[in-house]
């Protein structure tokens, strides 16, 4: 997937609906945020704004500003599979389990690869 740069929240959000994933560095996030640094407070204010929105970040976000994060929206499809691999539980094993046999195991691999880069 291309990096994407995004000014707020809500053109991420409207961006994840449209696409279902979506990836960006930590300075738009940060620039959405309306922050000048990363810090501690920063990470806290964007874990809000994604909160507010339902969206899920992978691999979870950073203060370098350069780091890719994939934003997810939680609650459909393709976000329970991601969060299936990334928080492996039962009820997970389950879901990877039915998608791979309803014929979704390429969507499986793109996920994994998504997940493990």
């Amino acid at each position: 997937m291309t990096t994407v740069r995004i000014e707020s929240f809500d053109e991420l959000a409207d961006l994840v609906q449209d696409e279902g994933l979506a990836v960006v560095q930590m300075h738009s996030l940060r620039t959405a945020a309306k922050w000048d640094r990363l810090t501690a407070r920063t990470l806290e204010a964007i874990k809000d704004e994604l909160r507010k929105r339902a969206l899920g970040v992978y691999p979870g976000l950073s203060e370098d500003r350069h780091d890719e994060v994939r934003i997810y929206k939680i609650g459909t499809p393709l976000g329970n599979l991601i969060e299936s691999v990334i928080n492996p539980s039962e009820q997970g094993d389950r879901r990877l389990q039915e998608a791979a046999t309803n014929s979704a195991q390429e969507l499986i691999r793109q996920i994994r690869v998504l997940v493990c880069e």
